[in-house]
């Protein structure tokens, strides 16, 4: 028998929590990565130029195959006294990044992609950089390992602002 001061018991309500969205399995949305790449001058006749790097870039995935975002990072001049005609070995370049699987990355773990960085550094000057490389790993959480080629500003002993080729290895991760 249910008596009487049993029927007035409030049972507690439902939480009110929002439901989990697996966003690795999205095909559009936030997106950034981290990444480092050390490299040197090309100039053939040129005292060369070694670098290392440092960046983050924040953007937007529209699908698997474009993703467009805005990076920030710094860079170390090494053996900076010989070519630049700044005795500061710093620079921080600040850019637009595109990039994108060059295949679908559904079925796979390891893809070819693709970026394009145009921009300019604190210190130097305008740059373009396209990147050729591989994604190991899942759609929105893989390892990155590209060639870069980049093409720009460099100031220089020789002149103010000497346009300079260099190549680079970059590794980076991708969330």
């Amino acid at each position: 028998s249910i008596n009487a001061q049993t029927r007035n018991i409030r049972m507690p309500d439902k939480p009110k929590r929002t439901t989990y969205t697996d966003v690795t399995s999205r095909e559009s949305g936030y997106w950034y990565a981290v990444e480092l790449s050390g490299g040197s001058m090309a100039d053939a006749g040129r005292r060369n130029l070694s670098f290392a790097e440092g960046t983050i870039i924040n953007g937007y995935r529209l699908n698997e195959f474009l993703r467009a975002g805005l990076g920030f990072g710094v860079k170390y001049y090494i053996d900076n006294d010989d070519v630049r005609s700044s005795s500061i070995p710093w620079a921080f370049p600040l850019y637009a990044d595109f990039r994108g699987n060059i295949i679908s990355q559904q079925d796979r773990s390891l893809v070819p992609y693709w970026s394009f960085d145009i921009g300019a550094e604190i210190r130097n000057g305008f740059f373009f950089s396209p990147t050729i490389g591989v994604r190991i790993g899942e759609g929105r959480s893989s390892f990155l390992v590209g060639l870069n080629y980049r093409y720009g500003s460099v100031k220089t002993w020789k002149d103010d602002n000497d346009m300079r080729s260099m190549f680079a290895l970059k590794l980076g991760y991708v969330f």
